[in-house]
């Protein structure tokens, strides 16, 4: 089964993306209980006293995702479909934001929560290890270049992930921003036909998508200007 697949058949999902998603879990329960992590790698820590702006990128992703949501046709999904979908993609975003913006960023702070100053590092390893992670989605059948497009929007989201864990607090925001994108983006993939309705709301959401990149990128700019004026 090609990578494409995965996402477009229930079967796929209960098959494959849902068993491996529950073992992923079940693997960073035990890894990070045996390495004396938990819950320590949950921890934001202290750093700059973050600018209210930066509240406007979350706000942007949840229109981003509604926007995809509208192209859908709902129609062409049944009952069953869309809630083993919730389920996997629910799966996808709660394993892999504590994997990325837990153990990664809890590795690059040096396993402690209270180095303000290794935020940049923290947020950079984060960001290009989610980007890489979807590399080898190649190997599974997906376009190359269609690969390095995803590596590529996958690290800037990973920025807007980060920020969203230090806005919040915690992991609870960047996991239900991650499964938002995730099932709006799937569920808009499976549909069948867009007519003119749909295509209006495909067109907002990748205006808004353009604003979120543009704003992952400004985001680097100003821990970049943090650091240098010592505001870490």
């Amino acid at each position: 089964m090609s990578y494409a697949d995965l996402g477009r058949s229930s079967e796929a999902l209960q098959r494959v993306v849902i068993p491996l998603e529950l073992l992923s879990l079940l693997w960073l329960l035990l890894i990070t209980r045996w390495a004396g992590w938990w819950p320590g790698f949950l921890q934001v820590g202290p750093g700059a006293t973050w600018p209210r702006v930066f509240w406007s990128l979350p706000l942007l992703w949840g229109a981003a995702c509604v926007q995809r949501l509208g192209a859908v046709v709902w129609a062409d999904m049944g009952g069953a479909e869309v809630a083993w979908l919730l389920l996997a993609t629910a799966l996808v975003g709660l394993s892999e934001e504590l994997l990325f913006r837990g153990l990664v960023v809890w590795g690059a702070r040096g396993g402690r929560a209270g180095r303000a100053w290794l935020e940049r590092r923290a947020l950079w390893a984060s960001a290009i290890a989610f980007g890489l992670y979807h590399l080898p989605n190649a190997a599974a059948g997906q376009a190359l270049g269609v690969t390095g497009v995803q590596v590529l929007m996958a690290t800037l989201m990973g920025v807007v992930f980060f920020l969203a864990r230090r806005l919040s607090g915690g992991l609870w925001l960047p996991v239900l921003m991650h499964w938002a994108w995730d099932f709006s983006t799937i569920a808009m993939q499976r549909t069948a036909s867009l007519g003119p309705a749909e295509l209006s709301g495909a067109a907002w959401a990748a205006g808004l998508n353009g604003l979120l990149a543009l704003g992952a990128l400004l985001s680097l700019g100003w821990f970049s200007l943090r650091e240098r004026s010592g505001g870490f």
